[in-house]
């Protein structure tokens, strides 16, 4: 028995042997340190974070605003929402009253279908179409003449220098000029007035368009307009090409000033800006003249045809009181030769 006891010892070594399990405790420690690892939830926040940056990436849709206006090259009804496209355009245009004007940003567009103006032919309605850079242009339904417009590119270059320089001075002289050059080539297939910016500084002054006839090898003069206190001169085009622009205080058309000398009906009237302003046309453009008056409305006239009337009907009575003498002679001279039988 006693050497049993012994034998029964080797249980306190047993006891030892459970002592491991403080070791386990620090096994199960890392738990803090997973803990740290938990940490990076922090760090995805900090990932969430870029909504903030989403917002501003939402934050295009108040330039979406202003593009919602039409995009470029899409003109648009100025004033007026919803109204983007030639389509659009067409509608409005076909629908108007008498006298309406029609204001078109041309949104960096230069090509005016046909069909818009074939909308407005015969019809006092204007269509203005705002090119930019101080340049537009106005088209009265009553001043398309074409069976079908064509569809004109209406962009135009100033400061271009296709005219000799020779040929500008012989009629400019020491006057100031401005070259310009229209895009479309050829005829409009109606009457269109130019509004181009010449400075205030000019205003008073006249704008002379001069036609570049290049087969012939000089200038025509086409038509004239006074510029007004804003510096624009409204100027009357049926054809594109090459053009000069000559300032000076008189109209530059020798015809016109003959014609001024003797009637006061064919003055330019330098009155304010309410007032019309006439430009006065060659026989390349039909000899007829587009009136523009403070009603924003733009008229197609018939310069000379007053003059031709009156002339005709002068005619007509001299020729008739010729043969009234005549008659009056002849009948006379019967009677006194019956008078010398009796």
């Amino acid at each position: 028995n006693p050497t049993t006891a012994p034998t029964t010892e080797p249980n306190p070594t047993t006891a030892p042997t459970t002592e491991p399990d403080p070791t386990t405790e620090p096994e199960t420690e890392p738990d803090p340190t997973t803990e740290p690892e938990t940490e990076p939830d922090p760090t995805t926040e900090p990932e969430t974070e870029p909504d903030p940056t989403a917002k501003p990436a939402t934050k295009p849709d108040p330039t979406t605003a202003p593009s919602t206006a039409p995009e470029a090259e899409i003109p648009f009804i100025e004033g007026e929402s919803g109204k983007d496209g030639w389509e659009a355009i067409k509608e409005d245009a076909a629908n108007a009253l008498e006298g309406k004007w029609i204001n078109v940003n041309m949104n960096g567009a230069s090509i005016v279908p046909g069909n818009v103006l074939d909308s407005v032919k015969g019809q006092n309605v204007t269509i203005s179409f705002d090119m930019g850079d101080g340049i537009s242009w106005l088209v009265n339904g009553s001043n398309v003449t074409a069976d079908h417009a064509n569809d004109v590119d209406l962009s135009v270059q100033v400061g271009t220098s296709a005219i000799p320089e020779d040929i500008v001075n012989d009629v400019a002289g020491d006057c100031q000029t401005k070259q310009i050059s229209l895009a479309h080539s050829g005829d409009f297939g109606y009457s269109a007035v130019l509004m181009i910016n010449m400075d205030s500084a000019n205003a008073e002054l006249y704008a002379n368009l001069f036609y570049y006839n290049e087969s012939a090898g000089g200038l025509e003069f086409v038509t004239a307009a006074q510029i007004n206190e804003d510096g624009i001169a409204e100027l009357i085009f049926t054809h594109a090409s090459n053009y000069v622009i000559v300032l000076s205080d008189d109209v530059m058309d020798e015809s016109s000033n003959e014609d001024s000398s003797g009637s006061d009906d064919e003055s330019v009237p330098a009155n304010d800006s309410s007032s019309q302003e006439t430009g006065e046309q060659s026989s390349k453009t039909g000899e007829s003249d587009i009136v523009i008056g403070g009603s924003d409305a733009v008229e197609l006239q018939h310069e000379g045809n007053g003059m031709k009337l009156m002339w005709l009907i002068l005619i007509v009575v001299a020729v008739v009181a010729a043969i009234g003498a005549i008659t009056f002679l002849a009948y006379k001279k019967v009677d006194k030769e019956e008078n010398k039988q009796d």
